[in-house]
């Protein structure tokens, strides 16, 4: 009997030792399951705090690339303004310095128009290397083409020389009214792709539109 007891506590011992096995087993299963969940939950949110931060990162350089940009626009507009303004402004004082000589003040205008049509145009080339939206991009290019033809008739009469030249000038004045739409067609573009509705811009084909009415469209829809 004592043989009999003894085998039944070695079984019994070893179903416990066996159970207790089963149960660390499972138990250290859990715990390493439980670590792989914390670590890929852990590494989620590292992901995601990581593109967040990403996405603001390209966000900021976004909103600074625009800001670089409009100061471009704003500086080349404001050169090319300035310069305008002074081709009369010469062209007068030297005629009165002259005492009164109107055809000397036409000589000095011809030979500013001249100075004024290299420097619009290469403030403009300059602007030209610093603008990437594409709307901005295809309004520089039409200024561009629209003071290249009001210079051409000029650079023509230039080459004829003589009275040619100066009685072309003083036909001219250094922003023509078509130029004043095309500096305006830009700053309106400026503003609306680098300012006020970037995002909404982007989507939009570069194309001729009606800037006035689609400025007006985004402020009613900003007013929704």
């Amino acid at each position: 009997m004592a043989i009999i007891a003894l085998v039944g506590v070695l079984i019994a011992t070893g179903w416990n030792n066996c159970a207790a096995d089963k149960r660390r087993i499972h138990d250290q299963s859990a715990a390493d399951e439980r670590r792989k969940e914390d670590q890929a939950a852990e590494d989620t949110r590292r992901k995601a705090d990581d593109d967040r931060r990403e996405r603001e990162r390209l966000e900021q350089l976004q909103r600074e690339d625009w800001t670089r940009q409009r100061r471009a626009v704003a500086d080349c507009i404001r050169a090319i303004t300035k310069a305008a303004t002074m081709v009369s402004e010469r062209a007068t004082t030297a005629a009165m310095q002259e005492g009164g000589d109107a055809e000397y003040g036409k000589i000095v205008k011809a030979i500013e128009l001249t100075h004024f049509n290299v420097e619009a145009t290469s403030q403009l080339t300059l602007l030209d290397i610093e603008i990437t939206q594409p709307h901005v991009k295809a309004k520089l290019e039409a200024l561009w083409n629209q003071i290249k033809s009001d210079y051409q008739p000029l650079q023509d009469a230039r080459i004829r020389g003589g009275q040619a030249w100066i009685d072309q000038a003083e036909e001219m004045q250094p922003l023509s009214d078509r130029t004043l739409l095309g500096i305006r067609a830009l700053t309106v573009t400026a503003r609306l792709a680098l300012l006020e509705h970037p995002e909404h811009m982007a989507t939009q084909p570069v194309a001729d539109v009606d800037l006035e009415a689609l400025h007006q469209f985004l402020e009613d829809q900003d007013e929704e």
